[in-house]
């Protein structure tokens, strides 16, 4: 059995997620151009400007806005992370970006039993048939167990900046293992260096028009205890994030039993 996460492992995970909510408050002021707090009001701020605005050439403005607005967000200060950003005419664009969110893990059954950091995406499109729209979608979420692994197992001082460089690694990863079916509900690897590997599963959550795959990345462990196809797949992995390789090219691994599944199970047993 692995021992348990240390002090300083834990006292950094709630760095991490202090630093979050602090996060939080900068992003939603800058989507909703400081009408809101949070993030899920904040992206209801923009949902309902493109519902007012009926005019194609208003919403991709309303857009182009909000853009600029979380680009101008010093590096330091950011909580949420434009993906795609096209402009190429005054009626149609396309926006795409991350947010963190200090929270409890997003499947259901899990509830008040663990605290860590989610990473949703939200999309705009706006076309000739009308704006497509889908937000809070979960792409990933790591646990405060996977930060405090992070913090543990590096061979370096771990900054906080650090910290969320790792959370925005999760999101993208997560993105990239959505668009493949072949990467649903199995295990993931990535390598974060020549030391560290982040390991987790794919899971699906949500219900309805945010209902998604998203990467649960349960810890993060050292390159020498993985075994020769997780280091494969990490390694893969990485490859797509720096732009190297496609999803296809991503080894398939069985997902592995984990405490989340225990529970999952437990809990559509009703026990």
């Amino acid at each position: 059995m692995s021992k348990s996460i240390t002090t300083e492992g834990r006292i950094f995970a709630r760095q991490v997620g202090r630093e979050v909510k602090r996060r939080e408050l900068v992003a939603a002021s800058a989507i909703s151009n400081g009408n809101e707090k949070e993030l899920w009001p904040a992206v209801k701020w923009i949902v309902g400007r493109l519902d007012a605005d009926t005019s194609p050439v208003k919403r991709v403005a309303c857009l182009q806005a909000v853009a600029a607005r979380l680009r101008s967000v010093p590096d330091g200060d950011r909580g949420a992370f434009v993906d795609i950003s096209r402009f190429d005419g005054k009626r149609t664009c396309e926006l795409m970006f991350t947010t963190l969110l200090a929270d409890d893990h997003p499947m259901e059954a899990m509830t008040g039993l663990e605290a860590g950091i989610t990473l949703q995406c939200h999309y705009f499109k706006i076309g000739r048939t009308g704006p497509d729209l889908r937000v809070g979608v979960v792409a990933a979420y790591a646990s405060a167990h996977a930060l405090g692994r992070l913090y543990e197992r590096a061979r370096h001082q771990v900054e906080i900046s650090y910290g969320i460089g790792f959370l925005r690694l999760c999101g993208r990863a997560g993105v990239f293992a959505s668009t493949d079916k072949r990467l649903w509900r199995t295990e993931i690897n990535i390598a974060l260096n020549d030391d560290l590997v982040a390991t987790g599963s794919t899971r699906v959550a949500g219900q309805g028009d945010v209902a998604g795959t998203f990467f649960d990345c349960r810890t993060v462990l050292p390159r020498d205890a993985c075994d020769g196809e997780q280091i494969a797949q990490a390694d893969g992995f990485a490859q797509v994030l720096e732009g190297k390789a496609t999803v296809a090219e991503i080894p398939f691994l069985v997902r592995p039993n984990d405490f989340v599944l225990e529970k999952l199970k437990r809990f559509e047993e009703g026990s």
